[in-house]
């Protein structure tokens, strides 16, 4: 793979050439036992400057812009297996403004607006994405990502990701309508506090009631 990074990443190089260099690397990137190597290189670096070049730059868009489809998806394949860089850059506002144009530029791509879709759901789902990691896998390259049923079922996303949360985890289990509601501890309790304040006259009555013999023996 670092022959065909260094073939990418150099300067000057035949257009054609390093197209067919990044494209490559996108191949390569779909198996995330080779992201590290990747992401150590400065890869991640070199094709964000690419994109923002492509996009921001009027005299370089004619230059980058056939670069522009490998790096999103080499960018795709990268956060959806690396939790920590996919939380550094959902903070970055720019980027988000970035991704936009590149799929206003290239709109008759269906794969590039694809890779995009796929991006933006990784960055905008961020806080309530999960990592799975199964038993003896912790040092795996590739955890498994995954989003709240609620937001799977309500949106339509570009690609169908694992699906954790079926039921919210704050709802509430009701009583039992046959049950005696006293009996439970949260209404108990509540009743045992109003009784004692009702039978001391007082809240202060209630906490001078403590420092008596009884309480203190």
């Amino acid at each position: 793979m670092m022959q065909v990074f260094d073939i990418f990443t150099s300067n000057p190089v035949d257009p054609g050439v390093k197209k067919s260099a990044g494209d490559q690397l996108a191949m390569m990137l779909r198996d995330p036992h080779l992201h590290a190597l990747f992401k150590e290189k400065g890869g991640v670096e070199e094709i964000s400057g690419i994109i923002q070049t492509a996009v921001e730059e009027a005299d370089n868009k004619a230059k980058f812009a056939a670069h522009v489809p490998a790096c999103v998806a080499m960018m795709k394949y990268l956060l959806h297996h690396d939790y920590s860089l996919r939380h550094t850059l959902a903070k970055d506002n720019n980027l988000y403004n970035t991704l936009l144009r590149v799929a206003l530029l290239h709109q008759e791509e269906a794969t590039v607006k694809a890779d995009i879709s796929h991006i933006m759901v990784l960055l905008l789902f961020d806080e309530v994405a999960k990592f799975d990691i199964g038993a003896g896998e912790a040092d795996a390259p590739g955890t498994r990502f995954s989003l709240p049923a609620q937001v799977v079922q309500r949106y339509r996303l570009p690609f169908k990701p694992s699906v954790h949360h079926s039921s919210s985890p704050n709802t509430l289990s009701l009583p039992d309508p046959e049950g005696d509601v006293l009996l439970t501890s949260g209404p108990k309790s509540m009743m045992r506090v109003a009784w004692n304040l009702a039978w001391q006259g007082g809240l202060e009555q209630m906490l001078d009631s403590f420092r008596t013999r009884l309480f203190q023996e």
